[in-house]
């Protein structure tokens, strides 16, 4: 689902409540589509209204923070786990909570195989040994040890 548009008064914007201050990048993306407030910077009337919570790094999520917001519905985390959010508080707020999931991958990207390539269309993908294949090899013998 698209964000939604911006608009021309702040109080147009939806609310977002931050954990910590953004990072340039991101806050300079959401600044003209969201009304952005610290947590802890939070007046009785923003304590009321928020219902979205964002999470930016690996700042810590207890409890009371999450207790302080009556209206919260939602904990998005821009990190991949979870493990600086108190879950048990979330559950029983019966708040939904997301985070990055795969969206950093724990290896980095590979470089296109050559047999993508268009030069190489039609042979066949490169060969994918194990670890074991390739130190026989290595060694010089290329069969697997027989079992007696």
């Amino acid at each position: 689902m698209p964000p939604p548009p911006a608009h021309g008064a702040d109080g147009d914007k939806p609310l977002v409540l931050l954990a910590q201050p953004l990072f340039p990048n991101l806050a300079a993306a959401l600044e003209g589509r969201y009304r952005l407030v610290l947590a802890a910077d939070a007046d009785a009337a923003t304590v009321a209204e928020a219902r979205v919570l964002l999470v930016p790094g690996l700042v810590a999520v207890p409890a009371e923070l999450v207790d302080r917001f009556p209206a919260l519905e939602l904990v998005a985390a821009t990190s991949v786990g979870l493990d600086h959010v108190d879950l048990g508080a979330c559950r029983r707020r019966g708040l939904a909570v997301t985070n990055a999931g795969a969206a950093f991958p724990s290896t980095p990207p590979t470089t296109p195989s050559a047999s993508s390539s268009p030069c190489c269309a039609g042979s066949p993908p490169p060969r994918r040994t194990s670890g074991a294949a390739r130190g026989r090899r290595r060694a010089g013998t290329r069969s697997p040890p027989r079992l007696v």
